[in-house]
């Protein structure tokens, strides 16, 4: 697969995801498969890949994003969709119980309204892995 170090995600002025992210790659050559995949489907929506054009423009970016895998190492993150609309953070955490979970991000649409879609950090990778088998499992009546 790629290695990936890290995804930031561009942020709007409300501080909210954009749909927008840069990746950056631990080698040239996962860059390079990447870069491949520009105008390809995921899901629904069509995607545009290209690298970034100086370095000047990694560092600005790394001041203006969220970086949703922290260094690539040990802060990993999962995203569950299909939650329940009155879902809330205690509701996750429940959720991935025994597992520890570090924090929960509810991601939210322009309006405010919650997208039935989270982002669970857990503080290290096996964790993670194991947050991986309550993969269609159900919380709340979804």
């Amino acid at each position: 697969g790629l290695e990936i170090e890290a995804i930031l995600a561009i942020l709007d002025k409300f501080g909210r995801e954009s749909g927008e992210a840069y990746i950056v790659f631990k080698d040239p050559a996962s860059a390079e498969v990447a870069i491949a995949k520009n105008g390809e489907k995921m899901g629904h929506r069509y995607l545009e890949i290209y690298p970034v054009s100086s370095a000047g423009e990694l560092q600005q970016a790394r001041r203006n994003t969220r970086n949703l895998m922290g260094n690539g190492a040990e802060e990993i993150i999962l995203r569950l969709r299909g939650l329940p609309w009155q879902c809330t953070e205690k509701m996750v955490e429940e959720f991935m119980q025994p597992l520890q979970v570090d924090k929960v991000h509810l991601t939210h649409d322009s309006m405010g309204k919650f997208k039935g879609e989270c982002l669970v950090k857990f503080c290290d990778a096996k964790t993670a892995k194991e947050g991986l088998k309550k993969d269609k499992e159900k919380i709340g009546h979804r």
